[in-house]
């Protein structure tokens, strides 16, 4: 493909340049003003996508969006995905590929012009800066998983321990609980071998299953010592009139 050919040296140049890269003369065909406006118009693009890219590195969750999006991005079910992170989430890949491609055309545009050379370097020294960011985010962004991992096998731990001890008081809490009715009965057939019908029935009537916790139900136990209470009221009293 021909390329440009520079009136002061002769040499061959790319159709993309303005200036000749061998002897910095103005290539013909080129309008000055024009090609001024258009390299302007390149530094504020390339200098615009380098502050998304800036911004998108500087944010562990911006940063984490615009990874998502690219992810999520590959199919019918992932576009669907991508629309949770928001409208504002940005494009890793787009942005990168933007920056890229406005460093590549001034790359080529520059080459004949000292000045735009530098403002080039700048750009460049400031998307550098940026990747050692987004290197400093990315290792902010482990050191943040890291901690949530600690902190969700802390909270596991430490609810595997509370359903242990809640299960070991309850169990302890309910063998208490028949050993107190089991001695209530034992009272109660003592007072009616001696006689003590009045004693008997009085305690009977504290024949009730009383414990109770915030995370088991005793509703057979409840129902089965009112009916032992209730079955043995009934044999007190046939005994009582028994033997009067």
């Amino acid at each position: 493909m021909p390329g440009k050919n520079c009136d002061n040296c002769g040499a061959e140049n790319e159709l993309i340049l303005s200036s000749c890269i061998y002897c910095g003369a103005i290539l013909p065909g080129t309008d000055i003003e024009e090609e001024s406006v258009e390299l302007e118009e390149l530094l504020q693009n390339c200098s615009k996508w380098i502050g998304k890219f800036e911004a998108m590195v500087g944010n562990p969750q911006t940063l984490t969006n615009a990874k998502q999006k690219d992810s999520l991005s590959g199919d019918i079910f992932g576009k669907v995905l991508s629309k949770t992170l928001g409208t504002d989430a940005v494009s890793y890949s787009a942005t990168l590929g933007a920056v890229n491609k406005y460093m590549d055309i001034l790359d080529v545009k520059a080459q004949g012009s000292d000045l735009m050379r530098s403002k080039v370097r700048e750009l460049k020294e400031r998307f550098r800066q940026a990747r050692i960011l987004e290197k400093k985010t990315e290792a902010k962004q482990s050191k943040l998983k890291r901690m949530a991992i600690i902190g969700l096998v802390i909270m596991v731990t430490l609810f595997i321990v509370l359903f242990v001890w809640m299960g070991t008081n309850a169990g302890k809490g309910k063998e208490k609980e028949v050993v107190r009715l089991e001695n209530l009965m034992e009272d109660i057939n003592t007072a009616v071998k001696d006689g003590n019908f009045d004693t008997a029935e009085i305690l009977c009537a504290q024949l009730k299953w009383e414990y109770d916790d915030s995370w088991t139900h005793y509703d057979n136990e409840t129902k089965a010592w009112d009916e032992k209470r209730e079955t043995m009221l009934t044999t007190i009293r046939e005994i009582r009139l028994r033997d009067k």
